[in-house]
């Protein structure tokens, strides 16, 4: 049931991803809110309440067959990485639209993956604290886990979303989206004249292009 669900979020994340990403380039935000920050509160608020549920028991079925719990679980799967997209996808696309400059954007790129760096390391060391703290001193220590860590994994889930919140709440309050809402006469003054633009590209024109197979090798 658990690779199951994994190829239901993977499925999820492929068809969320392009659509989030088209309809955030076409959207003005929601109630006067920038359009890249709407988004990502909409996945924040997507994540927050689908994630821990990912880590808990089933509420109404906890002694049910697997196709069971899957009709439970797969709906949370589902959310989840609508949520995720949404906030990555919004994340990286504002980047470009808070500086201009090539070395500026340079610099808040690495700086966003510093910090993604110590963000999984700050997930690893508290799950070594929980699996480690948490255990009593009358049972065997062992490296196996079983069902009586299912608790630990549900407040690493919680901690997890709390400290997200509270560094999304930052990242809100203190980021300053710029309203960018391109006219036809600033779109006919832009520097990249009609001439000089390259034609939208079909999907299967990606598929000629050197760089797209060596991105690909990349990662």
């Amino acid at each position: 049931m658990a690779g199951t669900l994994m190829l239901v979020g993977q499925v999820s994340d492929a068809i969320f991803t392009p659509f989030i990403g088209y309809e955030s380039d076409r959207t003005n935000g929601f109630c006067g809110y920038g359009k890249r920050k709407s988004w990502h509160l909409l996945g924040t608020i997507c994540v927050v309440c689908s994630f821990c549920f990912l880590f808990m028991e089933c509420i109404t079925c906890a002694d049910s067959a697997d196709w069971a719990k899957f009709i439970y679980y797969a709906p949370f799967v589902v959310i989840f990485q609508f949520g995720w997209a949404a906030t990555q996808i919004s994340h990286l696309s504002l980047i470009p639209d808070l500086t201009s400059q090539e070395g500026e954007r340079v610099e808040l790129n690495s700086i966003r993956y510093a910090f993604t760096v110590i963000s999984n390391i700050l997930v690893y060391a508290i799950a070594l604290l929980l699996l480690d703290l948490q255990t009593d001193d009358s049972e065997q220590r062992t490296h196996e886990l079983t069902m009586k860590d299912a608790p630990k994994f549900r407040n690493l889930a919680m901690i997890i979303i709390g400290i997200g919140v509270l560094f999304s709440l930052v990242f809100h309050i203190g980021t300053k989206e710029k309203k960018q809402e391109l006219t036809k006469f600033e779109e006919a003054e832009s520097p990249l004249g009609s001439s000089d633009r390259r034609p939208n590209m079909a999907w299967n024109d990606w598929l000629k292009e050197p760089q797209f197979f060596l991105v690909h090798k990349i990662i």
